[in-house]
């Protein structure tokens, strides 16, 4: 079962596994040490989405900036 962030008319957001999602460039991930931003942490992809119980680890996903 997957961690939801927030449900909207239409859409549904899940907590992000930044290990996982290889679609995001994470330059605005809240996970990421070097982000340009620490704005995001929500996926609408299920299967990028943390598992209850999970945590995402927060590391260098991107070179710095």
């Amino acid at each position: 079962m997957e961690q939801i962030a927030r449900k909207i008319e239409g859409m549904t957001l899940y907590r992000c596994n930044p290990e996982t999602n290889k679609e995001c460039d994470k330059r605005f991930c809240m996970y990421n040490t070097n982000a340009v931003d620490h704005l995001c942490e929500c996926t609408s992809k299920k299967e990028f989405a943390l598992k209850i119980g999970e945590a995402a680890v927060e590391k260098e996903y991107t070179p710095p900036v």
